[in-house]
């Protein structure tokens, strides 16, 4: 009888440890869910004040074309999956100038932009306890990473300065000095041109950085706890 109980106790305990799993990660989740929207909006928002006007229109990608896309699927299905998920934005938010129509800037999220935010919304929810009790330290670092690994994904257009496809926000930054008249004596051009082919590594080494700043306050708050 003991032995039985015994059983019934640990499958019991083991029940109850999975249930508490269970809406541990319900929690996670939903958490996750609303803080990458909320990260998505304060983006927008801050891009938006350095812009200069609000976005008033937003579009989804795929179904614009999608006509196109269903033709391309029926004969090359790997080709279709590159371009909406390599090749072109899932979604475009833009600010259109209200007598003409045009796009005075845009803001274009590709699959891997997506991915990064709804990553960086579940690293937050997950430690989202241990940010509330960081110092205001460690909440500048947590700030600075999280900055450093969504502006790393952000692609930006300005009509001010760009006629082709979005590009990486330091160097659409850039291009807007190279196009702007009297921006001093410095030569724009001859710094963008020496630049430019080292755009994708300064790219990429900022995402990795950003990621190295979180770990690094990771680390940091585990010490903080454990002391």
């Amino acid at each position: 009888m003991q032995a039985i109980y015994r059983t019934h106790s640990h499958v019991n305990l083991g029940c109850a440890e999975t249930g508490k799993m269970q809406i541990s990660l319900l929690r996670i989740f939903l958490l996750a869910g609303i803080l990458f929207p909320v990260l998505l909006i304060t983006v927008i928002l801050l891009f938006a004040l350095l812009l200069g006007g609000l976005p008033n229109d937003v579009q989804l990608q795929p179904t614009v074309n999608l006509a196109f896309l269903q033709i391309l699927w029926q004969g090359n299905p790997w080709e279709t999956v590159k371009l909406v998920l390599v090749d072109k934005p899932l979604v475009m938010v833009e600010h259109l100038d209200h007598g003409s129509g045009l796009q005075l800037w845009g803001m274009f999220y590709y699959a891997g932009t997506v991915l990064v935010y709804l990553l960086t919304a579940t690293f937050t929810a997950l430690h989202l306890r241990r940010l509330r009790t960081s110092t205001t330290r460690q909440i500048v670092l947590f700030a600075t990473g999280t900055a450093a690994v969504l502006i790393s994904v952000t692609y930006l257009k300005l009509a001010a300065c760009c006629t082709g496809g979005p590009g990486w926000v330091l160097d659409t930054w850039l291009l807007t000095y190279v196009f702007t008249p009297n921006t001093g004596g410095m030569d724009w051009m001859l710094v963008y041109e020496r630049l430019q082919p080292w755009l994708s590594a300064l790219q990429a080494s900022m995402l990795v950085a950003g990621m190295a700043i979180l770990c690094r306050w990771h680390l940091g708050t585990r010490k903080t706890a454990a002391a």
